[in-house]
């Protein structure tokens, strides 16, 4: 899920800076740029911007996800060996 989200997070990015090039020069140059300029033209053009945005959107809560996932696994204790292996004194 790591990897989906990331590459949904890219998707939704550049998708967002093009429709900010074709509102105009400085909208893609300001979202490129600075991020909160992005929010705001997210917020402004919500008519081009926001299919864009809701893929990045989802791609965050994917990548989010797929990390807290990964997280919890690998905070699991060690499996114990079968107990014919394990050594007796």
């Amino acid at each position: 899920m790591l990897i989906l989200g990331f590459i949904l997070m890219v998707i939704g990015g550049i998708w967002l800076v093009i429709e900010a090039f074709r509102e105009s020069v400085l909208w893609g140059l300001g979202v490129l740029l600075i991020p909160i300029v992005g929010l705001v033209f997210v917020v402004m053009h919500w008519d081009v911007a926001g299919k864009p945005f809701l893929i990045q959107l989802a791609g965050v809560i994917l990548w989010f996800v797929g990390g807290g996932a990964q997280k919890h696994v690998s905070t699991l204790p060690p499996p114990r060996p079968p107990a014919a292996v394990v050594a007796t004194r």
